[in-house]
């Protein structure tokens, strides 16, 4: 994983900047989604590791083009009431990578987010389109 340039590898595909909706069809997590929805690569009972931490990536694609990898680290089993030591992992996984809370590069962001809507925390690497 190399977050300072926006790529990452997963299982042997590459994600990276400029990535697109015809190159993840070639990948072998390509299960007949459309590039018009968020969608998870895996579940939690099967976490993609990265770095030595165990991770679900979240997908969204905008026009064809890679527009957001969603990272939420699963180390450790927290309760929905503990959801802000998830944020401790976060940082702890930016700081090994370098990186602080928010990170603006050319070809994108890379930083710690919060979903109100249902309380979770993640590391969002968001892509220019």
């Amino acid at each position: 994983m190399d977050l300072a340039r926006g790529i990452i590898e997963i299982e042997g595909e590459r994600f990276y900047p400029g990535y697109t909706f015809d190159d993840f069809k070639k990948s072998a997590f390509y299960r007949h989604q459309t590039d018009v929805s968020i969608f998870a690569l895996n579940e939690a009972q099967n976490p993609i590791v990265l770095d030595n931490h165990n991770f679900v990536i979240t997908v969204l694609f905008r026009d064809s083009k890679l527009q957001l990898l969603s990272l939420y680290c699963i180390d450790k089993d927290i309760s929905y009431e503990q959801e802000e030591l998830r944020n401790t992992l976060h940082k702890k996984v930016l700081k090994e990578q370098g990186l602080s809370n928010t990170n603006i590069f050319l070809w994108g962001i890379v930083k710690l987010a919060y979903d109100p809507k249902i309380s979770r925390y993640s590391i969002d690497v968001v892509y220019n389109l």
